[in-house]
């Protein structure tokens, strides 16, 4: 990330120059997004990357040396001194397998195995703006990821469904929380939704004109609505 301002993130420049040395690089560093890049960018626009070696051994990553280096340098460091401060049987996993992310989503890359693309909301926003986004993306926990198809993104855009949420779930300060478990697992869908070829048409029109008023006002999520 080149916008970091706190020194902890390599420099762009630096991702790339290893990707020239190694092609095999870029296979683990994968674009990482969160709810600010949905909301303000126009583009939905990412700015940040992530080394990812998933659930690897640590023989297995070490095929990506430069990479595992750099992990190696700014990860284990803090996951051992974190662990050296109190034992917990959580803090002693992540010390051990330091080269892997303190918490594997597996249920959700099983569930949207396959797909091109997923929908996408950020957790806690003053406007509930759904967007579809690459499914190869590693997405911050400040987002909500939904496997569902395109007749799913209408329904979750509607008017419906935000008063649904608005009744359900929690909020922050002025902005409306999504909270999945109140909101979505407990939301009356039409009937047929999945296949409504009506419903995915009007998804299709809509997404298509907000995207194309974001990119003409240059203007992200947040202002548009």
């Amino acid at each position: 990330d080149d916008m970091d301002k706190e020194g902890a993130a390599t420099s762009i420049c630096e991702m790339q120059r290893l990707i020239s040395k190694d092609i095999r690089n870029q296979e683990v560093i994968i674009p990482y997004i969160g709810g600010d890049e949905v909301n303000t960018s126009p583009t939905h626009e990412h700015h940040r990357y992530v080394i990812s070696f998933g659930e690897m051994a640590e023989e297995d990553a070490r095929r990506w040396p430069d990479l595992m280096s750099i992990v190696e340098k700014k990860v284990r460091p803090e996951r051992e001194a974190a662990l050296a401060e109190s034992w917990s049987q959580d803090k002693a996993k992540r010390a051990k397998k330091w080269w892997q992310f303190a918490r594997f989503a597996k249920d959700l890359h099983i569930a949207i195995e396959g797909q091109e693309h997923v929908l996408v909301l950020a957790r806690t926003s003053k406007y509930m703006g759904f967007v579809w986004m690459p499914s190869h993306m590693i997405f911050s926990e400040n987002l909500v990821i939904f496997a569902v198809g395109h007749g799913g993104f209408p329904v979750l855009q509607s008017r419906t469904h935000s008063v649904w949420v608005g009744f359900t779930s929690s909020t922050l300060e002025d902005r409306q929380g999504y909270r999945p478990t109140d909101c979505f697992e407990t939301f009356p869908f039409p009937a047929e939704w999945k296949n409504d070829q009506n419903l995915e048409a009007v998804g299709k029109a809509y997404d298509g004109f907000r995207a194309a008023l974001m990119v003409r006002n240059n203007e992200g999520l947040t202002k548009t609505y």
